[in-house]
């Protein structure tokens, strides 16, 4: 009688999500293209803005997160963001930016406020 080899093999399923949306000045609502998105927790991956304000973080583990955005125009903001495995997660984030708003950061080197 042969005997036949039974392999078993597991499949782990990786469970992620992603994290979508639109960086906009906070006084005027206007996008903000060339932004950098970074988030920070069980993952860390970062993005640009387009000429929409859009951007996109994807691959990411469900759990809290650091989020930030900061460019040339607009000094770094923080925002705080728990994504859940159930759906993707999009947020507009609305910024401060120096393109709309002199007193959004600090002043440009010589010239006071």
């Amino acid at each position: 009688m042969a005997m036949a080899h039974i392999r078993t093999f597991a499949t782990l399923a990786l469970v992620v999500t992603a994290f979508t949306g639109r960086v906009l000045d906070e006084g005027n609502g206007h996008v903000l293209e060339g932004v950098h998105v970074r988030a920070e927790g069980p993952t860390t991956t970062e993005a640009t803005t387009d000429r929409d304000g859009r951007f996109a973080l994807t691959k990411l583990k469900p759990g809290p997160y650091t989020v930030t955005a900061d460019s040339d125009e607009v000094p770094m903001q923080a925002f705080h963001v728990t994504l859940t495995p159930v759906r993707p997660t999009y947020f507009e984030m609305k910024v401060c930016s120096t393109r709309y708003d002199a007193h959004c950061g600090p002043p440009p080197r010589g010239l006071p406020y």
